[in-house]
């Protein structure tokens, strides 16, 4: 596969982000915090990210963005500019998940990897790993929608809590679960442009790519979400 300049955008929750990667190793980065302005912040941000590494749009060879789920409004800033990016330059789409992109970093640390998004209304996004490799594809994982008590009561084993929604209930899990719970508490942004960018590429350079025009964003609202080799389907 020849050498390629890929756009990376994630607008799932307040903590936004975009960049430029060559063969999946960033090359330029903007992360902020774009509270419920992504309609207005994303496209300038692009452009400052664009004129930062000296590049034109029409460079891009391929665009990765974060599917959700997380807010609905800004998930479709994100996706209808990288879908409208990639279809201008014919060039290839791929989705990452929000709690992939999350858990991904501690999918190697022995343990069962919970990751958590805020969903709004005392709700949470969760994503719940049981296997034991840093390798998504090719392995189950099933994003739910829970309350606070119903994410407890899902935890019967040691298991380890990571992502933005951890922040403000990391408390509530030690004191509840204990020792099963092993609880990343790092302050946002969780998501890392050089996952999102990682996560891409590997999928990229296996022709794993998504329909343009068939691919939406993922909303979730109170029913349960099998995910599995980066395809949704309602239960």
């Amino acid at each position: 596969m020849k050498t390629s300049i890929q756009l990376s955008i994630d607008t799932s929750t307040s903590y936004a982000s975009t960049s430029l990667s060559l063969e999946g190793k960033i090359i330029s980065e903007i992360t902020w915090v774009s509270n419920q302005n992504h309609s207005v912040e994303f496209v300038p941000t692009l452009k400052n990210l664009l004129e930062m590494a000296d590049m034109k749009v029409n460079q891009i060879d391929a665009v990765f963005v974060v599917a959700g789920p997380g807010k609905f409004s800004a998930l479709r800033v994100g996706m209808s500019v990288a879908k409208a990016i990639a279809m201008t330059n014919d060039c290839p789409l791929v989705s990452i998940g929000s709690l992939d992109l999350e858990a991904h970093p501690y999918l190697r640390f022995a343990l069962p990897v919970c990751s958590i998004i805020e969903a709004g209304r005392s709700k949470l996004y969760v994503g719940r790993y049981n296997f034991i490799t840093d390798e998504l594809s090719g392995n189950e994982a099933t994003y739910t929608v829970e309350t606070y008590d119903s994410l407890l009561d899902l935890i019967q084993k040691p298991t380890l809590f990571c992502g933005e929604g951890t922040l403000g209930i990391s408390d509530l899990l030690s004191e509840k679960l204990g020792k099963n719970a092993v609880v990343i508490d790092d302050l946002p942004p969780t998501r890392k442009p050089s996952i999102l960018a990682k996560l891409g590429y590997e999928r990229l350079i296996n022709s794993d790519t998504d329909d343009i025009a068939s691919l939406a964003p993922i909303y979730m609202r109170g029913s349960q979400f099998d995910v599995s080799q980066n395809s949704v389907i309602i239960n």
